[in-house]
């Protein structure tokens, strides 16, 4: 069991339901998007399994962004875990670029520098990356509304977390 009232950064012991999760989460994900390169054009019945499985990989990451987003910052005193955000959210963004960049090169086959300024600016968000982009930009968003949702979920406010 998690120990809520520790705020020393190491909160007891990791929920491994959250990794059990995260692991069935990416090989949905996985075969999702290998069905997406491999199956090109893809049929009827490929095409609606694989947005099945997208649709429900992403939400589930979602939830688990939340869950882990939970346990690891919101619920400990902000000057505890601001430069852990910080190198989340680097993690986050350099796993966007190399996503993005692959993709650029390997699905839209395309050396064009333009293309590669643009998606480095975030002018043109690349396919299969978005996710990692979003959550990047998340956790910023979490550090700056830090202090508001940990006095939420404190006041009982905030339903989030266990």
């Amino acid at each position: 069991m998690i120990n809520m009232n520790k705020f020393d950064g190491s909160c007891g012991e990791r929920d491994s339901s959250l990794d059990t999760m995260k692991f069935f989460l990416v090989v949905g994900m996985i075969v999702a998007h290998a069905l997406q390169i491999l199956c090109r054009p893809m049929p009827g019945f490929i095409s609606y399994f694989s947005t099945f499985i997208n649709t429900i990989t992403f939400s589930g990451f979602i939830y688990v962004f939340g869950q882990t987003t939970y346990y690891a910052y919101i619920r400990k005193p902000k000057e505890l875990v601001g430069k852990k955000m910080l190198k989340t959210a680097v993690k986050l963004l350099i796993g966007y670029y190399i996503s993005a960049f692959s993709y650029r090169l390997l699905i839209n086959h395309t050396i064009n520098p333009l293309v590669y300024i643009r998606t480095f600016t975030l002018l043109d968000i690349a396919g299969y990356s978005e996710f990692l982009l979003s959550f990047a930009l998340l956790i910023p968003v979490c550090y700056v509304l830090h202090e508001d949702l940990y006095q939420m979920k404190s006041r009982g406010h905030l339903i989030w977390g266990g």
